[in-house]
């Protein structure tokens, strides 16, 4: 059966199912309003639906890290928040470029993960992948993660995963607070926020400012200054208008290096009844990057624009549909092109429940104005064995767009003169998971997963080298890959105020076209956090520890990687109500020379405090 056939065939189930869950199970009689409103009491998210869902209970399973934990945890950026998540690898390998915030996930490249602020696309960053760090983490309320193919809501990028970075929202409560931080490597970071909510008119601000010599200050040492914030009014109970902004600014003193990031995004949302919301934003961002001789100078600009339904119809029935409209354009000064795309998109998702069983099925089409229509269905199951226990299964097809640089830029790269491809297509995967959570009590929980990912038209670089430099290097879609695992997340409450938690995945990765593991993708890798707590003395002890195993540096497969472990440890303090410091050491055992791991160059230490009202 040829791939297009295939996606008929998937689109025409899904389509059936949708409709057999539309009218078969809830007949037209019952399409009634049943004015019951879900109470929440959890962590609610939304990133795996667009619908809200207690995070226990979300039929596409999403992994939080709430704002109390990183608060916790003092984490100074959205990686470390990300640290003890299973089946991610976080990239810190970027030298001089100042963007070392990748995320890759379940053995795909960090370019296959899409990165959302408030449900918002961003970019800016090395290799076609987002810098997740160029973001305050003071500002963040939560960060959802959903591993697995999620093109069926978000389109291009999402192969390997969702990571959605959702921002705080003004309080009713006045809100004051501020923190400072210093540390090795002459490593500065400040903080401060506010805000309040008065009639219906809120405002929360934040500024943050980081400084870091890092491993070599002549090609490391970076400032950072950022403004972000909220403003909203709430036109009734049912009705929020919200405007997040953002202005970022990196510079480094190395080849006189700035990136500059501008972010506008209003929103609305509108529940007209208690089965219903409709939801509206937009969102324009800008990044900017420049340097002294002005060899990669580049502007890159994307509007966005969605509107998008929900409604329960019967008591079990819950449908979303919606639309996109996504226009992109990069002004390259350094590779001498201009270039832009748009794509118009269309979503339907329904999810079906049939307690015990939950059904999400959904599919997207995206139409770009150059490559064409992308089909991308995808099917998730959840079923409540028990309360206690719940089987999970999914499955489902994502893709990747070639990048305007990959279409449109010929430039000089060393000794390589690189080719656009306007002919390129679209990187695409299917995506398996079988998985099962398990929570025995409130002091324990465990979740077990098998994936499997499978993926074609990779994008891989070809150079032919004819006489002397500067030799040809064409992109083109050759490639194929298989990424297959297991993960498995523990947590216990060991005794009253000591807790532990442990995340381990494996990882299987292979080339098709060679036969072998794919580059810098660990076989295995490990995550130990346990903290005690003193609540009389207002402490607290964390230890934290990063197993990452052996791996191949090259595509060849010829230099294989030892294994290492990092520990950090960090005391913290409560002085009163308002008032919290923390001594944190970090890497104390000095792991160093890891080929891979710019940023692992020995022992550190970093210390602040903390102020709020």
């Amino acid at each position: 059966m040829t791939e297009g056939m295939l996606n008929k065939q998937i689109w025409n189930c899904l389509l059936l199912l949708l409709g057999v869950g539309a009218i078969l199970w809830f007949p037209p009689a019952a399409w009634a309003q049943q004015g019951v409103e879900e109470v929440k009491t959890g962590t609610v998210v939304v990133t795996g639906t667009k619908t809200e869902h207690e995070a226990a209970d979300a039929p596409v399973k999403t992994v939080v890290v709430t704002r109390e934990e990183i608060a916790a945890k003092h984490c100074r950026t959205i990686q470390d928040a990300l640290d003890t998540v299973p089946g991610l690898k976080l990239g810190r390998d970027s030298g001089s470029w100042g963007d070392k915030g990748k995320v890759a996930v379940r053995g795909l490249a960090a370019k296959h993960v899409l990165v959302l602020v408030d449900g918002h696309r961003i970019y800016g960053g090395h290799q076609d992948a987002v810098d997740i760090n160029s973001y305050p983490v003071q500002m963040v309320e939560r960060i959802e993660i959903v591993k697995g193919p999620g093109a069926s809501l978000y389109g291009s990028e999402a192969m390997g995963g969702v990571i959605n970075i959702i921002t705080r929202n003004p309080e009713e409560k006045p809100v004051l607070g501020a923190s400072v931080e210093m540390g090795s490597r002459n490593t500065q970071r400040l903080s401060a926020d506010a805000g309040i909510k008065h009639y219906g008119f809120g405002a929360y601000l934040n500024y943050s400012y980081h400084h870091s010599d890092g491993i070599e200050p002549s090609t490391d040492e970076y400032t950072e200054n950022q403004v972000q914030g909220t403003f909203s009014y709430d036109i009734s109970e049912r009705s929020p208008l919200r405007l997040k902004l953002l202005y970022g600014e990196q510079s480094m003193d190395y080849e006189d290096r700035k990136q500059t990031r501008l972010g506008f995004n209003p929103s609305w949302e509108w529940r007209p009844d208690d089965v219903s919301v409709l939801k509206a934003w937009a969102s324009w961002f800008s990044y900017e990057h420049t340097t002294e001789d002005k060899s990669t100078d580049y502007t890159h600009d994307v509007f966005e624009t969605e509107i998008n339904y929900s409604r329960l119809i019967g008591s079990r029935n819950n449908l979303t549909v919606g639309g996109q409209l996504e226009k992109e354009e990069r002004k390259d000064r350094g590779k001498t092109y201009d270039a832009d795309e748009e794509t118009k998109s269309f979503f339907i998702s329904d999810e079906i429940d049939l307690h015990p069983v939950v059904l999400v099925a959904g599919i997207r089409l995206d139409s770009h104005d150059l490559w064409g229509d992308e089909y991308n269905p995808k099917l998730n199951a959840l079923v409540h064995v028990t309360d206690k226990f719940k089987l999970r299964a999914g499955v489902g097809r994502a893709f990747r767009g070639p990048s305007l640089s990959e279409l449109y830029g010929n430039w000089r790269m060393g000794p390589y003169q690189v080719q656009a491809n306007p002919d390129l297509k679209p990187e695409t995967s299917v995506g398996y998971e079988l998985g099962l959570d398990f929570i025995p009590s409130s002091r324990m929980s465990m979740g077990l997963t098998l994936f499997r990912n499978e993926v074609e038209n990779l994008i891989s670089s070809r150079i032919v080298k004819t006489g002397r430099p500067p030799w040809n290097l064409y992109w083109e879609n050759v490639d194929e890959a298989v990424t297959q695992g297991v993960e498995l997340d523990f947590r216990m409450e060991l005794l009253t105020n000591w807790t532990v938690a442990v995340g381990c995945a494996y990882w299987d990765t292979e080339d098709k076209k060679t036969g072998l593991e794919l580059a810098q993708k660990p076989r295995y890798k490990a995550n130990l956090e346990t903290c005690y707590r003193l609540p009389d003395l207002g402490m607290a002890l964390t230890l934290s520890g990063e197993y990452i195993g052996s791996r191949y540096y090259d595509e060849e497969n010829t230099e294989e990687l030892d294994p290492y472990t990092v520990w950090d440890i960090m005391l913290s303090k409560d002085f009163g109500k308002h008032v919290q410091a923390f001594v944190k050491l970090e890497n104390i055992f000095g792991q160093d020379d890891v080929q891979d791991e710019y940023d692992l160059d020995g022992a550190g230490i970093m210390a602040g405090v903390t102020t709020s009202f």
